[in-house]
């Protein structure tokens, strides 16, 4: 009914915040302009609002709100990611899934892209329709956080997760992203690979650049032990976007093309790459040349995602669980909501290394772990 649907128009305004406590709403003439009701109508969808002890009439000042009650409440908990489809994405949804499985609270999915202006848009809409809280994985390089603060002057609990927003003060949850590379570099330097190599993303994110930091951090530990160790940094060139290679394809012809120019003093060599997927672009790129991968070059990738464990030989791989994540944030989360405690907490959670046939020299048996600890401020 067009009664009904004007009601619900100017219930979320409200509850939104859009028309606030006392302030006055459109007059009845008004309203059947912009909707083009009758009058009865708009009478009527008043009388909703009046019900629900939304709105009171006022001598000499007509309708006004008179807040939002108790129970009409959002119940919604939104997800602002990239991507269903992404690997890490599907964990965090599942991992809050899980640890809000038997409550009251509903989920939505909103996709965010991976434009700048895609996410602005998305956190707009959860302003004007708020949530109860919201799981947010920050772009990475968005250089703009004006987007916290506009939450937060919103009143919208909300925890972000794999990355957090630099200068801000926010809850969120991670994976300790440098710990996993020190532990990557560590593994390689015991094995007795004296010449080591990243090879990530150039315009990778800022877990990329903790993940790098943290295998030089092992480097520098054992320095008297490293020969060489070089950043390598690919990008999609003209012809690889045009040609719409995906990344471990890209990845593939760039170390492809890098080995050729690299001196065979500089082998048997340790590669950490940025992620699983890169780290099977250098396999792949390997077997083409004919190197005896964990012995003429050992690879290490970061994720433990399925193809780890799909090909020949097994990735050594750091482990990250965005399921883990997606759980913590929920906890932090509901506290957000229901205890109105808006003190910020921030969660690091332990990575650890899988070892596997792709990176060892001096063989240890499959499956073994370094693990790291969790760290939480």
């Amino acid at each position: 009914m067009e009664r009904q649907r004007v009601a619900d128009i100017l219930q979320k305004a409200i509850l939104n915040g859009t028309y606030q406590t006392g302030m006055a709403l459109p007059t009845e003439t008004e309203m059947m302009k912009v909707y083009g009701l009758s009058r009865h109508n708009v009478r009527m969808a008043f009388e909703v609002l009046l019900k629900d002890k939304l709105i009171k009439r006022t001598p000499g000042r007509g309708t006004v709100v008179a807040g939002a009650i108790e129970n009409s409440k959002s119940t919604m908990i939104s997800y602002v990611l990239q991507s269903p489809q992404d690997w890490l994405c599907a964990g965090v949804m599942q991992g809050c899934n899980d640890f809000f499985s038997g409550s009251d609270y509903r989920f939505e999915f909103v996709q965010c892209g991976d434009l700048a202006d895609e996410f602005d848009s998305c956190i707009d809409r959860l302003i004007n329709m708020p949530p109860a809280g919201a799981v947010i994985m920050p772009l990475p390089w968005h250089d703009n956080n004006e987007w916290v603060f506009k939450l937060k002057q919103a009143g919208i609990p909300f925890v972000t997760v794999d990355s957090y927003p630099f200068g801000c003060n926010c809850s969120s949850v991670e994976m300790d992203n440098r710990l996993g590379g020190y532990l990557a570099g560590k593994h390689f330097i015991e094995q007795g690979y004296k010449n080591l190599f990243w090879v990530g993303y150039e315009q990778a994110s800022s877990t990329y650049r903790l993940r790098f930091e943290g295998f030089m951090d092992a480097v520098k530990e054992s320095i008297e032990k490293v020969k060489v160790c070089m950043p390598l940094h690919y990008k999609l060139t003209a012809k690889a976007e045009r040609e719409h290679l995906r990344p471990w394809e890209a990845c593939q012809v760039f170390w492809r093309e890098m080995v050729t120019r690299l001196d065979k003093s500089m082998f048997p060599a340790g590669v950490f790459a940025g992620s699983d997927i890169e780290a099977y672009g250098v396999m792949q790129a390997c077997k083409e040349l004919g190197f005896d991968i964990g012995k003429t070059v050992g690879v290490i990738g970061f994720d433990d995602r399925d193809l780890a464990v799909m090909g020949s030989p097994l990735l050594s791989c750091v482990r990250q669980s965005p399921e883990k994540m997606g759980a913590a944030a929920a906890q932090l989360l509901k506290i957000l909501i229901e205890d109105n405690d808006s003190k910020c907490q921030h969660i690091m959670l332990k990575t650890e290394l899988i070892l596997r046939e792709s990176s060892i020299l001096k063989l240890k048996p499959q499956g073994e772990k370094i693990k790291g600890d969790i760290l939480q401020n």
